[in-house]
């Protein structure tokens, strides 16, 4: 698959030769950091690959939570600059004024936001300051928002987005074509001969199931219901199993996975279903299953854990639509209709029944990674981004 990232015209995505940068490009990140997900798995690849291509980076963390604690494994700079609701703006000043300092202390070439709530919230003093803004779109941009109507006031000097997908929601609020990159995913580490029969003995799982995994936040629209409706169409087959990772990071959360299971009980299907929670180890989760399995209700924006499946040579069942569906092809994978449980039940039968072919789908899975989100690749292009937005008159 080829990957095709968009630029103005008259842009080019390599750094002037005639650039000999004395010193990597700064820049400052802004993230809430109350949540974990794709995007903060994201900016830890970041980190981990952005000296080769000549960044340096530094955080400021509304709140102290996970993504605050990897990212300081990393040895990355991190700052905390206090949380704050929208509903209490002295604590959103007080945010702001914390930011304004350090960012006037430090002076990054550029600052990236990875929200709308970040660009409002923590946005401005950047724009105050005269330092290049970056809107990075993770997620589509609803037809109508209240917090991007604010939002939107911080304008971008540049915006990025992680799909073309997103990008298409981006001209309706900003008049403007964002830049596609797609995301930076590093290959999971090799595991060790004996883990997936380890792993499978400790998930209480036969070593000859078929084992399907899915590895994301748990939320309605990410399609674990269509997961469960599909595979009761299939509660006859003993031969399955379904490893759910991701743990409830939100009382809302917690409910809806409550709600998950008592309808794999109404299926008839609890007793192979494998509740995970929250795991730090997916790349041994990925080399102990069969394939990954995740048909979002709504289009996925882009996906790091089916990237991560790719490179373990997992094939991918997915929906049709979104970022993903520029990655995921018939080479690789299958995309079926949203909703659609029949038809996902009739693909998860044909790969129970043929693993040479699920053996085939997933060896070409890496090469199909690599071509779309090598890091140092995708870095490169990153910083070659940033170094024109940072080039262009403030």
């Amino acid at each position: 698959m080829a990957f095709h990232c968009m630029v103005p015209p008259g842009s080019s995505l390599k750094p002037d030769s005639s650039d000999a940068t004395p010193h990597p490009l700064r820049v400052a990140h802004l993230c809430a950091g109350n949540l974990y997900g794709g995007v903060e798995t994201f900016l830890e690849t970041w980190v981990s690959q952005e000296r080769a291509a000549g960044l340096e980076s530094r955080f400021l963390i509304g709140w102290d939570g996970r993504h605050a604690e990897e990212l300081r494994k990393l040895g990355a700079p991190v700052e905390l600059v206090g949380g704050a609701r929208l509903s209490r703006p002295w604590q959103v000043l007080g945010v702001r004024r914390r930011i304004r300092e350090s960012l006037a202390r430090n002076r990054p070439d550029v600052v990236v936001v990875h929200s709308g709530w970040t660009q409002w919230v923590m946005g401005p003093p950047a724009r105050a300051l005269g330092i290049p803004l970056v809107l990075w779109v993770h997620n589509e941009l609803p037809s109508r928002s209240l917090l991007h109507q604010f939002a939107r006031r911080v304008r971008p000097s540049g915006i990025l987005a992680n799909s073309q997908f997103t990008a298409n929601t981006v001209p309706a609020w900003y008049g403007v074509q964002p830049t596609v990159i797609f995301c930076p995913v590093a290959a999971p580490a090799p595991a060790p001969d004996s883990s997936r029969s380890q792993l499978r003995s400790a998930l209480t799982t036969p070593p000859d199931a078929f084992v399907l995994l899915q590895a994301s936040r748990l939320q309605e629209w990410k399609g674990h219901r269509n997961g469960l409706r599909a595979l009761g169409r299939l509660k006859d087959r003993k031969d399955w199993f379904w490893w759910i990772a991701g743990g409830a990071q939100r009382p809302e959360e917690g409910a809806y996975q409550a709600s998950l299971v008592r309808e794999a009980e109404s299926l008839g299907i609890a007793d192979r279903i494998r509740w995970l929670g929250h795991r730090t180890d997916v790349a041994r989760l990925l080399d102990a299953s069969d394939a990954y399995l995740q048909v979002n209700v709504t289009p996925e924006p882009f996906g790091v854990a089916f990237i991560e499946s790719l490179y373990a040579a997992r094939p991918v069942v997915t929906a049709d639509a979104g970022g993903i569906a520029e990655v995921v092809t018939s080479a690789c994978g299958v995309r079926v209709v949203p909703g659609d449980d029949a038809q996902l039940a009739s693909v998860l039968t044909q790969w129970m029944s043929d693993r040479p072919e699920v053996q085939r789908l997933g060896a070409a899975g890496p090469a199909v990674a690599r071509l779309s989100c090598d890091p140092h690749q995708q870095l490169e292009r990153i910083a070659a981004e940033l170094r024109r937005i940072h080039s262009l008159p403030h």
